[in-house]
Formats: C-alpha cells, sequence, structure tokens
C-alpha cells in the first residue's frame, strides 16, 4: 500500500500574471480553497498518509499557509533553492522514501480515484497517468504499446496519440538514479522529468494508467476560470 508522495511547488507561476505577483502559485485560489489544497485532497481520498511539498519560490508562505498537517496527513518540506527542472524538483526527494511514493503538481487537481488507481496499479516500478486530449500538440504526447509507454514527445506538430501525459505519476526509489543521470535539457536549460520518462521508456521500466475522468491543469486565468465553471456545473 503507497502512503507517501511528493507535491511539486516550487515554479513561480508566470502564465499565471497578475494572479501570481504577490502569492506563491500554489496558494492561488480556486473557490474557498487553494490549488495545493485541492491536490492534497485527491491525495488524501486515497489513502495517503505523508506528504513531501517541494517548495521554491514563495517557500515560506506556502509553508507558513500549510504547516505541518493537512486533514490528517504529515506535510513536510524540501527546498528546491535553485528552480533548476521538474527532474531535480523531484530527485529532493531522495532522503524521504526508500518505497514507492506518488508524485503530483500543486497546480495540477486530480481526484482521489485517478491517485488509487495509480497507487495500485502493478506490472512496472515506474507508471505515469495518461489522459486523452482533443489538442494533444499542446502536451508532452505519449504512444502506447503494450500498457507500457513507447514514447514520450513534447508538443509535437503532428501528433501520432491522442494521449497525454497526465502529469501524475507512481515512482519506486531507483527513479532516483535515472534522475541522477539525466542530463540538462539543451532547449529549457533545466533538468526535465520528461527527459528522466524518455529514459526510463527506454529501459522499458514505464508502465500507463488511462484516465477519463475530469483532473484541472491550472496553467493560466483562464484555465483557473475554466475550472471554476466546471466545478460549479
Amino acid at each position: 500500500m503507497i502512503t507517501d508522495a511528493l507535491v511539486l511547488a516550487a515554479g513561480k507561476g508566470t502564465r499565471m500574471k497578475t494572479l501570481t505577483k504577490t502569492v506563491p502559485k500554489a496558494i492561488v485560489k480556486l473557490h474557498e480553497q487553494t490549488l495545493i489544497e485541492h491536490c492534497l485532497d485527491g491525495l488524501q481520498g486515497a489513502g495517503i498518509a505523508r506528504v513531501v511539498v517541494v517548495v521554491g519560490h514563495g517557500a515560506q508562505r506556502v509553508h507558513d499557509y500549510l504547516g505541518h498537517a493537512y486533514k490528517g496527513m504529515a506535510i513536510e518540506y524540501a527546498n528546491q533553492k535553485k528552480q533548476d527542472g521538474t527532474a531535480r524538483a523531484i530527485g529532493l526527494g531522495k532522503k524521504f522514501f526508500k518505497r514507492p511514493f506518488l508524485v503530483g503538481y500543486c497546480d495540477v487537481l486530480a481526484p482521489a480515484g485517478l491517485w488509487k488507481k495509480l497507487a495500485t496499479a502493478t506490472g512496472c516500478p515506474h507508471i505515469m497517468c495518461v489522459r486523452p486530449d482533443p489538442h494533444p500538440e499542446r502536451y508532452g504526447v505519449v504512444t502506447l504499446s503494450k500498457g507500457l509507454a513507447a514514447e514520450i514527445v513534447e508538443k509535437p506538430s503532428a501528433p501520432k496519440s491522442k494521449w497525454v501525459n497526465a502529469a501524475c505519476y507512481r515512482f519506486a526509489p531507483t527513479v532516483f538514479k535515472a534522475i541522477a543521470q539525466t542530463k540538462k535539457n539543451p532547449k529549457r536549460g533545466e533538468y526535465e522529468i520528461t527527459d528522466t520518462i524518455a529514459r526510463l521508456i527506454g529501459q522499458k521500466k514505464l508502465g500507463i494508467v488511462k484516465w477519463n475522468g475530469p483532473l484541472f491543469d491550472i496553467g493560466t486565468p483562464e484555465d483557473l476560470y475554466e475550472a471554476e465553471v466546471r466545478m460549479d456545473s
């Protein structure tokens, strides 16, 4: 049974424009709760007991807001002092996790059902969640083969698949070795978890679970507004 999770909350959220001028993205409000609270609710509903939150920009604000417990879950913190990519952020979990753990983002709001599906999937040491999207060219497109991820391509002009990376994962601790071997992405100048994922795909160590249910990926003010409307309907 998986009871640990890591949540990334270190970024500046620059695409959120004025909404993140005075607060970190993690504590931007969506209805009566912050984004990170919505994220944590999904994990809590899936039986997670301990969450490590990776903070960076506005670290103290996030720490002061959440404290060390949320709805019965223990909250710990890892400080990404230099925001040099998602692989490096997840790599900070090495000192916290000796067993498989879930990974989410504070601005990707997934329900408990998705996390339960990830937590109970079998067949591979590492699992990523994929979802269908009518505009896959906007995301990391994943091609599938026999229950495994066969390829991931970021924002391709001619997508080979309707399935995109849902940015929700389950990793075994062996992921930290793959992260250590991940090189800086020449285009973004950062260490990206999608490059680590490509390495795991090449080793045939990355399984997939499909999710057709609700999920909110909040990247812009327009995404936030759409989530508000959909939650109200």
